[in-house]
């Protein structure tokens, strides 16, 4: 039986995948938001008033990290 290529298209890695969005956004002229999440500064109230400040004014990138990240805050934080 022959083998046929796939038509599943395998996810590009997050990293790849921002690089190539700011590439596009550079050849578009166009500028980008990004937000720097802190999941060491993480108050469950401060952040979902920013997703509704976000809903009415786009945010192109939620960037997650910091200076120590602990693997609790960081989960804790994406699940919001």
């Amino acid at each position: 039986m022959p083998l046929t290529p796939s038509t599943t298209k395998i996810p590009s890695p997050p990293a790849s995948h921002l690089l190539e969005k700011l590439a596009d956004f550079r050849l578009r002229g166009r500028k980008a938001l990004a937000v720097l999440l802190d999941p060491d500064d993480f108050e469950p109230a401060r952040l979902r008033a920013l997703l509704q400040l976000a809903r009415q004014h786009p945010i192109d990138f939620f960037l997650v990290g910091g200076s120590l990240v602990l693997t609790e805050h960081q989960a804790a934080l994406i699940a919001l």
